[in-house]
């Protein structure tokens, strides 16, 4: 068995003004051989019999906020993941151009992981999302990149690689992807079976409100950064 004791960093509610980002909550986490006796801590290397569980979050973070924490800490817990990996395009589908340069930006990405010994950061010329889920157990994405997916202008030959019509290759990139965690954004419909159990606040923060004047929803690497004006 295991045996490592478990103390888990949960952000259980948008801190206000002042407020530390996190707080710390005790209790079991199961790691992928799902019985008591094997409770891994945060980020916890599985015993020799339970292989890596792992999961992706494509995103820009642009800038990271503390949704996108909550969002990704709880599809560790829920889906007895030990790693979830912040994946970014350098060219994402369905934005022309970022605030910030995506080298400057992983900088401040990794600057977050480093906190965080579950969290991993990686840069991808992928743009699809099964694509960029290659690989993993789980992927993660808000109710807007789900419905992104459904969404056939998003396969056109100009976004991917391939000569197929945009409706054959959605089928084939929708059977692609492994087991889905959705977490609710914005009033959008998200089927209960793979919908991801997250705080009620984590469907009111966007990136663009956090640089809109809500410069708390940031996370304090991406505040102190000054890449973005907040």
């Amino acid at each position: 068995m295991c045996g490592r004791g478990a103390c888990l960093r949960q952000y259980a509610y948008p801190p206000k003004r002042g407020r530390k980002e996190r707080i710390d909550l005790h209790g079991p986490q199961l790691c992928a051989g799902g019985t008591p006796d094997h409770n891994l801590s945060d980020g916890g290397t599985p015993c020799d019999d339970c292989p890596m569980r792992t999961g992706v979050q494509p995103g820009s973070f642009d800038p990271p906020t503390l949704a996108h924490l909550a969002i990704a800490h709880a599809a560790l817990r829920h889906h007895n993941l030990q790693r979830v990996v912040w994946a970014v395009s350098r060219r994402p589908l369905g934005k022309d151009t970022g605030r910030t340069g995506v080298r400057d930006r992983l900088a401040v990405l990794h600057e977050v992981a480093a906190d965080h010994s579950w969290l991993a950061v990686d840069v991808t010329d992928a743009r699809l999302v099964a694509d960029l889920a290659d690989g993993h157990d789980v992927v993660v994405m808000g109710a807007d990149k789900w419905h992104q997916l459904h969404d056939v202008a998003f396969y056109r030959p100009d976004h991917r690689t391939g000569s197929m019509d945009a409706e054959t290759a959605m089928e084939q990139a929708l059977e692609r992807l492994p087991t889905c965690a959705v977490a609710p954004r914005g009033g959008l419909d998200v089927p209960t079976e793979v919908a991801l159990p997250v705080p009620r606040w984590v469907a009111r923060q966007s990136s663009t409100d956090a640089v809109a004047g809500e410069s708390w929803m940031a996370l304090a690497a991406a505040r102190r950064s000054g890449l973005w004006d907040m």
